[in-house]
Parts: structure tokens; C-alpha cells; sequence
């Protein structure tokens, strides 16, 4: 399991540590099911979704409703340690 501190000290935000963490647990889910599981105000779940697809931690699957799904968390941090550097 990752820890949230190593992903807030790789220059994650808490939010988007935790809607990554949260994106872990499922295959796929709606931004207010994000909200809900990583306790995110739903006003911000979107900008936080939208910065973790930026960086390449998640994707975007459009639908209806759009879903996210999490990049895998070996790629994920490796993508973080190399902008970290």
C-alpha cells in the first residue's frame, strides 16, 4: 500500500494523494464517487482530477458519466520521482 506522506513528498497535494489513493481502490469512478471515498469537497474534486491526469496519474474516460481510473502506481511514482528530480 502506498502512504499518502510518500506522495505528498514526491509534490503531491494532500487531495490529490487522495484521490489517487482512492482511484487505487477501484477500476474506475465518477468524480462525487472520488469525492465521497477521499473526502474532497466536490467544488474541488475536478480541478484535483483535472492536475492528476495532467501529471499522468490518472485517465479521464469520457462518458456518462465520466469516470477516472488511476495510472498504475509503479509508473505513477516513477513519473513523480523523475519531476521531483
Amino acid at each position: 500500500m502506498i502512504d499518502p506522506q510518500e506522495l505528498t513528498g514526491l509534490g503531491l497535494t494532500t487531495y490529490e494523494a487522495a484521490a489517487y489513493l482512492a482511484l487505487l481502490g477501484r477500476p474506475e469512478m465518477t468524480s462525487a464517487d472520488v469525492a465521497a471515498r477521499a473526502g474532497i469537497p466536490r467544488q474541488r474534486v475536478y480541478d484535483v482530477l483535472g492536475s492528476l491526469a495532467a501529471k499522468g496519474l490518472c485517465l479521464a474516460r469520457d462518458g456518462a458519466p465520466r469516470t477516472f481510473a488511476a495510472a498504475d502506481p509503479a509508473t505513477a511514482l516513477e513519473l513523480l520521482a523523475r519531476e521531483r528530480e
